[in-house]
This record gives structure tokens, sequence and C-alpha cells, in this order.
């Protein structure tokens, strides 16, 4: 440990008073260069005249908050390192731990990204790397017993902790409905472990806006406006909050306003650019499409059932209902003319019931059957609520029919990929005034979790929701996912195979021991590795340039709009991988164990350019 003897005390004051000269002398490897409003934020929180003891950052999408977030921990840190006597100042008792508390929506945000810099800027630093006792997979222990722990949102786990400091990571997106980790009961639950550092403990809660709703809505709008764009009556009657607000370009100069990747967000979703990328927090109540982009892309004209068509493969989607609703099947495919990437619905129709005559399954079931008859229909889509009778029949019958199961987060997301169609004009569905006005009044509703999609009261949304479930499974079963993971099966599964006849030439003992692990994962998982051979040998009797192909498929098609894309894909028998698209990341697992043949993983990745970066592979 260095000792005080061969230090500068002036260095060492002059950083305790000041966080950006803690930046410039104990943090001189930092990897981004602050904004002037990242300095102004550090400066203003940290004045002495002020006397603020919580910050609140309402701040776009990559607009640099967990560096902030990173920075603000380790000057607090460093600062408690420097107190003399600290146990005794604060009346604590001897070698008890101190913690600095920060709190994220889930394990992985929690861990995989605060921690994780969190750890690289104090190792990397050569003041703090030296005062570093312990790092474990929650905690880094500094001397003095002073600990910053990282754990997801929870008021249970976070009871009991003296706290010096308070950091909420994404507050706005943690729960708001009631339980342990909605986000009021986590800050009222950890607040008041500040008090026992007598004034001197502190809280930051940061993140991207949400709905006028929930904790971090009611905090900014009572906290004191150092700079904010929304103004309330409120503001400032809890003067010993300081309150930002900047859009993502404001604190992140290297993504101006005019950036191609902001103004693709800015065209595909207006509204969801001004809360996710301007800072702004969104009406809770709002109408999810306006009604010039739903007369835009109303041009199509339905088809007749009764036609038969055995050439372009189609989705079925089919949303139950008995009572009170309408039971809609929509069927649609996708087309690259006369727009490349574009879903067209071909039919739409709705079966009504009441109290008194339900509607008939019967009826509904025989409509499908006929398009399956006149149709080459490669996937049926059904909501799991009212429909066990129909996936039985259906199954007996030989039809692709899958359940879906409609959660929050995949409601979201299939409606994500619907507006984001509309806005683009890459859908077009028929001109027929019921799909027009159910479309008209849809609502958006923001809460603290995100967004949920619900019909103006008198009005219904089940036609809504067919057109947007088709959407989402046209793609991830017709569209380009599906070329994707055939690609990437195709590549990973070639390389490993090449890769594993020279590793056991080198390693002959582990032969005969991963037959039999081999032999028992095959049989549990017979029918997937048929499919899986099936394709392999498919492809290879193509001999198509497969390298070329996925990498023209990284650059040159965009996906990233429809954000989180998981696809668990047996590789031969081996591995399963998980993939994002903007930017495009990996995961790959073995089904023994990360641990085991990981350069088998690292081989692959490596000799189709991707990099490593924390617990994924990135293409370059």
């Amino acid at each position: 440990m260095t000792s005080w003897d061969d230090i500068d005390p002036e260095i060492l004051m002059r950083a305790y008073d000041d966080p950006i000269a803690f930046i410039e002398t104990i943090l001189p490897q930092l990897p981004i260069k602050l904004s002037p409003n990242q300095v102004r934020i550090l400066r203003t929180f940290y004045d002495k005249d002020k006397k603020y003891t919580e910050l609140q950052l309402v701040v776009g999408r990559k607009g640099g908050k967990t560096l902030l977030v990173s920075i603000i921990v380790l000057y607090e840190v460093y600062k408690l390192l420097l107190t003399k006597d600290l146990h005794k100042k604060y009346g604590l008792i001897p070698d008890a731990p101190v913690y600095l508390m920060c709190v994220s929506t889930s394990y992985e945000q929690a861990l995989g990204v605060v921690f994780q810099y969190i750890c690289a800027l104090a190792q990397g630093s050569w003041y703090l790397g030296n005062y570093i006792v312990n790092i474990t997979k929650e905690e880094i222990e500094f001397a003095k017993r002073i600990k910053v722990r990282c754990q997801p949102c929870s008021s249970r786990s976070g009871l009991g902790f003296p706290t010096y400091l308070n950091v909420y990571d994404e507050h706005a997106h943690m729960l708001t409905r009631s339980g342990n980790a909605a986000g009021d009961v986590v800050y009222n639950a950890l607040q008041p472990n500040l008090k026992v550092f007598r004034g001197d403990g502190k809280s930051v809660t940061i993140s991207t806006p949400a709905g006028m709703d929930g904790i971090f809505w009611e905090l900014f709008k009572t906290g004191y406006p150092e700079e904010v764009k929304q103004k309330c009556d409120e503001q400032g009657t809890q003067p010993w909050r300081c309150v930002f607000q900047f859009s993502t370009w404001e604190t992140n100069p290297t993504l101006p306003y005019d950036h191609p990747e902001l103004q693709k967000e800015l065209k595909a979703d207006p509204r969801n650019f001004e809360m996710q990328f301007e800072g702004l927090f969104s009406s809770i109540l709002q109408a999810a499409l306006e009604e010039k982009q739903i007369e835009e892309c109303a041009v199509g004209v339905e088809i007749d059932e009764n036609v038969v068509d055995k050439e372009t493969p189609r989705i079925i989607v089919m949303d139950p209902a008995t009572v009170g609703s309408e039971y809609g099947v929509a069927m649609g495919h996708l087309t690259d003319t006369p727009k490349k990437d574009l879903v067209v619905v071909d039919l739409v129709r709705t079966f009504k019931g009441d109290h008194k005559h339900p509607v008939d399954i019967n009826n509904v079931e025989n409509f499908v059957r006929n398009l399956c008859r006149n149709f080459k229909i490669v996937h049926i889509g059904i909501d799991m609520h009212q429909s066990a009778d129909t996936i039985q029949r259906f199954q007996k019958e030989g039809l692709p029919i899958h359940l879906v199961n409609i959660t929050p987060k995949y409601n979201q997301e299939m409606y994500t990929e619907f507006f984001r169609r509309v806005n683009t004009k890459h859908i077009i569905y028929p001109n027929k005034p019921e799909i027009k006005e159910e479309l008209k009044f849809l609502q958006k509703k923001y809460c603290g979790w995100g967004w949920r999609i619900e019909a103006a009261r008198g009005h219904l949304d089940d036609v809504a929701d067919c057109l947007s479930n088709l959407c989402l499974l046209l793609i991830q079963n017709i569209g380009k996912r599906a070329e994707w993971a055939e690609m990437i099966r195709f590549i990973i599964d070639t390389e490993r195979k090449q890769y594993m006849k020279k590793y056991w030439q080198t390693h002959p003992e582990y032969r005969q021991k991963h037959k039999l692990r081999m032999k028992k994962w095959r049989k549990k998982h017979k029918k997937e590795l048929q499919k899986y051979d099936r394709l392999y040998k498919r492809q290879e009797r193509k001999k198509f340039p497969y390298r070329q192909k996925i990498l023209n498929l990284f650059h040159n098609y965009h996906l990233g709009q429809l954000g989180r894309i998981e696809a668990l894909l047996k590789l031969g028998g081996c591995c399963v991988v998980c993939f994002n698209t903007d930017p495009f990341e990996l995961e790959i697992h073995h089904p023994f164990g990360k641990k085991q043949h990981p350069d088998i993983m690292i081989n692959v990745c490596r000799k189709h350019h991707f990099e490593f970066h924390g617990n994924r592979w990135k293409a370059i």
C-alpha cells in the first residue's frame, strides 16, 4: 500500500475538494473525456455552498450515465479513505462495514454493467488500486472496511446496511407495481440507511425517463431545477435535491442529433425518441399511432379465402375470445416487392360474441382449416388464453399450430415491431373501416417498467393484437431472423467440427469422457438434432459462400430497432447461441458448462471478426 510520504498532500487535498481534480489526478486512465455538461453536473452537486445531498439525473440513452455513476461512487470512496477515524467520527462500531450501495433494475445490469465499470476504474487507478482489499461477485472492498455493493432492486436485500451513498440506476424503470422491487418501495426502504452519517450521506437517482408516474417523476417535479426542459409548479419544494435533464447529445457529443442511428430511431418512432433520447417524460396516456400513418398503410386488398396459392409461405395468428371481445384471425406473408421486407396482411376476420351467444369455436376452426387447405401455411400462432382444445385438435390433424405466451414483455416487443413498421410504411393491411377504427383508438400507457397498449374506453384491440403478433411471428419464422439463425448455426457448427478433430488429437484423454456425455445429451434432444442434421446436409449441398453471406447480413441489414432477439439454437448437439442485433452480439454456451472447451468458442468468434466485451462477443 502506498504510504502518505510518497504522495504530495496538496494533490490529495485538491482531489478531495474538487471532483474534476479527482478525475484528472486519481483516475487519469478514464477511457472517455467528460462532456462540459457532465463536468457541470459534478461541480454543481459537490458545490459546498449549495449543500445538496441528493442528485437526480434525467438523461437519454447512451448519455454516459453509467460512467458518471461510477465516478461519483469512487469519488465518495476516495473521500472516505482520506477521512481520519472514520468509524469514530460517525459513531460506528469499530471495523463495521461502510457501504456504498448501487441498485439497478436487474441482476445483469447491476453486476454486468455498473459493477464492471467501478471495478475497472478502481483497479486502473494508481491510488485506489492500492487500497483494494478484496473483490467478490457483488462487492469490492477497500481499506477501512469501505464496501461498494451492487445488487438488483429489492427493498429487503438492502435493509440494515449503513450506507454512505445510495445510487438508483435506471430508477424510472423499476417496477411501479407493489412488491419488493417497486421503485418507491426500494427508495423508501434504503434512504433511511443514510441517516447514520449525520447529513454527509448522499443519494443519486439516474435514469432514462418514462411516464409521468412513479417515484422518479415525483422526485423530478419536487427537486431544485438546476437545468430542466419540463417545468412543474412544484419544482423547488425539496431544495436539497438538484435536478438535471439532458438529451443524449448534450452529455455525449459523440452521438449528435443528426447521427444516422438517432435519425433512424426518430423516423421509426418519434414519440419513443422523445423519451428515450431527448430525455423527456411522456404523458401517461397518448394515442399509439397517428391517423395519417394508419391511412397510409391501409392500401391493401383482402385476399379471397377460396383462392388457392401453395407457393407463398404464410402465417396465421389467432386471438381467442368467447364473450365480451372478438375472436380475431389474421393471415399474412413477407415480400420484397414493391418494398424490401414488407409485411402484407392478406386477410383479417373477426368473430363476435356476447354472453347470450358466445363465439362458435367450431366456425373459427373450420375457417382456419379452409385457409390451410388453400394456402401454404407454415406457422399458426395462437394465444394460450382459452385455446387448449383448439391446439389439441389441430395438432392431431397435423396442422403447424404453436402456442404463444403473451407476456407483458412479448406484448411490448410485438407492438414495438408493429409501430415501427407502420411509421416506416413497411406494412400493408386491407382498407377496412373496422381495422382503421380500432388502430385509431389504441392508447399507449406509460408506467415505471415501460408501457403497455390498451384500447380506449368503449373500443376493442383484438385486431391490433392480431396484426402486431403477425408482424413478429413473420420476421421470426420467415424473415431475416430465420435466415440469420440458419447461417449462424451452419457456420459455428462447421467450425466446431473442424476444431474438434484437432482437439481430440492433442487431448485423447478427454475423448471417451466427452463421447459418453454427448451420447446422453443426444438421446435427450433426439428430435431436435435430427432436424438440424437435415438442415446441415441441405446447406452443405448448396455450396453457398456462408461466411460472406453472414457478414453481409451483419452490415447491410439493420434489425436493431427490434430490440432484444433471443433464440436458442442447438448447434450440432454442442452449443447454444443467444444473440442481439444492434450491435450484433453472440453468447455461446456449452451444454455441460461454460468452462468446458472455451477455446472452441474463442476460435469460432475470432475467425469471424468478433471482439470480446465483458461476457459477450461483438461483431467488429
